[in-house]
């Protein structure tokens, strides 16, 4: 059986793709073993909404470049957007910036920085309740 190649476009401004690995079982029980036994994944709770910028440091650019196309995407799975969310950025590091500040009151349920992220999950598994992703040249 062949799948197709996804790829994603998830950031606003650019035409970059993501593409997602996959791991194909041969039956449910498989894929539960493997997830009870094997991957024993940590769960984040909550919905968790993606987005990513090049702009740190700049809070117009945080707010009406990385924000609000991401708002955009979360909308139309009603009523996510009216209750706290947490975010899940694809941003560079800045020990300067207070973007995050902006980022944690906008969310209410705090952030995830993608680069930490990836840092834990050497050889760890996250599933996410809730994950929406989107924005990607603002459509």
């Amino acid at each position: 059986r062949i799948l197709p190649i996804l790829g994603l476009r998830v950031f606003p401004f650019t035409t970059e793709t993501v593409t997602p690995s996959i791991q194909e079982f041969d039956s449910y029980l498989e894929l539960e073993k493997f997830i009870r036994h094997s991957a024993e994944p940590i769960v984040i709770p909550g919905v968790t909404l993606f987005f990513g910028f090049p702009w740190i440091g700049n809070v117009g650019h945080t707010l009406f470049d990385g924000l609000y196309p991401a708002y955009a995407a979360i909308i139309p799975f009603p009523p996510r957007h009216l209750y706290p969310f947490r975010l899940l950025c694809a941003i560079d590091e800045c020990q300067t910036c207070r973007d995050e500040d902006i980022f944690n009151r906008f969310a209410g349920l705090g952030i995830i920085k993608q680069y930490i992220l990836n840092d834990m999950s050497n050889g760890s598994w996250f599933v996410f309740d809730e994950f929406v992703m989107g924005g990607g040249m603002m459509c």
